[in-house]
């Protein structure tokens, strides 16, 4: 996963699933338990990865996203 924001990111996948396709993400970032997030993919590249949306999470795993994001090094 790269280019993480508060309402999407990357996946490099070789295999990336097509536009539309909802889904359940789990990523860890630092923590014990992971961030659970409903998504969606918007764009498709092939053979590189997909660009997702987030659609919702929980307050809980929203403020330690927004802390990652602002504790990270730019």
């Amino acid at each position: 996963m790269r280019d993480i924001s508060l309402s999407g990111a990357f996946i490099e996948d070789t295999h990336p699933l097509p536009p539309g396709q909802r889904f359940q993400l789990r990523f860890w970032l630092g923590a014990i338990e992971p961030l659970v997030v409903d998504a969606t993919i918007r764009r498709v590249e092939e053979g590189k990865g997909m660009g997702v949306e987030f659609l919702s999470m929980t307050p809980g795993d929203y403020d330690h996203l927004q802390h990652f994001l602002h504790a990270a090094p730019l």
